[in-house]
């Protein structure tokens, strides 16, 4: 038996809101309930309103939501490319996972990137892995091109270089 879960987050914006569903058998959705029911006491009414109505929203809103996210997705693949970096388009998502381009650890590049240019990376660490500094799906368009330039101009790609 299976269960799947999704949430409101990404699709909707809603990230933070708590709000999601599970789908799967009957028999385990009731045990699945029955669990909740002890664990926790769901959001108030007015997030769940809010809930539905993104839902009851899906022809409107995702579609488009969609479009710009893999519209900027595929900007901020381009300029990264165009920076320097090994970036692969991802399939389903619009995060970017990026090899550091130093033998630093993700942490220390990203820490880098924040303090000589203020360019916020996620370290893949966060993630409890290491690999490439995350870049998320919030900026927009001009600002993915200044970071990236950003980050490939002004943070050297070797730490021992010093910043221009």
């Amino acid at each position: 038996m299976a269960v799947e879960f999704h949430s409101l987050s990404k699709t909707y914006n809603m990230t933070g809101w708590r709000m999601g569903w599970a789908a799967g058998s009957a028999e385990v959705i009731a045990a699945l309930t029955k669990v909740k029911t002890f664990m926790d006491t769901g959001q108030y009414l007015g997030i769940q309103a809010a809930g539905v109505a993104a839902l009851e929203s899906w022809d409107s809103w995702v579609p488009g939501n969609i479009a710009t996210f893999a519209a900027r997705r595929t900007r901020a693949v381009e300029a990264f490319t165009a920076a320097g970096f090994d970036v692969k388009t991802p399939e389903a998502t619009m995060y970017l996972w990026i090899p550091v381009p130093t033998s630093e650890s993700s942490e220390a590049f990203a820490a880098r990137a924040l303090e000589s240019e203020g360019v916020i990376l996620l370290p893949y660490r966060a993630h409890g892995r290491r690999r490439g500094p995350r870049r998320g799906r919030g900026a927009s368009g001009a600002c993915v091109y200044r970071s990236v330039s950003d980050v490939r101009i002004g943070v050297p790609l070797d730490p021992e270089e010093p910043v221009q």
